[in-house]
């Protein structure tokens, strides 16, 4: 496994709680990608497949509200996205684009129920984030009516 995975795990804040045994596992999983400047990492609409985290970079979020694209995030290191779509198969509540080079974790949806199967309380975690972050875009989504 790259250590930079193992590493980027412990780093990131909603996991940073997790046994090495834990991240070991989860880190097999897990592949580095890197991506430009301007590159459309996933994009609103389309069917979620994988979760990624953030090692190097910064993305910006947006939802299309109205016909209009609306910035709700911009997420750097250590930060997450894609989790509520990786895992339930739905499409992608949100375009995430990279604002600078990325280097990513890629962990692909199959592995990763797999792995969530087996530690329950990763599964609760990711399911917490992803719960607040709806909640956060149904908040921006109301102030802009």
């Amino acid at each position: 496994m790259d250590e930079r995975i193992f590493r980027a795990l412990g780093e990131a804040g909603v996991l940073n709680s997790m046994s090495d045994a834990e991240r070991y596992e989860l880190g097999q999983i897990g592949a580095i990608e890197e991506r430009d400047e301007g590159e459309i990492l996933v994009e609103e609409g389309e069917q979620g497949e994988d979760l990624y985290l953030i090692v190097e970079g910064r993305a910006g979020v947006s939802v299309r509200i109205k016909s209009v694209s609306k910035h709700l995030a911009t997420l750097g290191p250590h930060d997450f996205f894609g989790e509520m779509a990786a895992m339930s198969g739905r499409r992608r509540h949100a375009t995430v684009v990279a604002l600078e080079r990325m280097v990513m974790v890629r962990f692909p949806r199959e592995p990763l129920e797999v792995y969530l199967d087996d530690f329950p309380l990763v599964r609760l975690r990711l399911e917490e984030v992803g719960a607040q972050r709806f909640l956060e875009d149904v908040e921006k989504e109301l102030s802009t009516e």
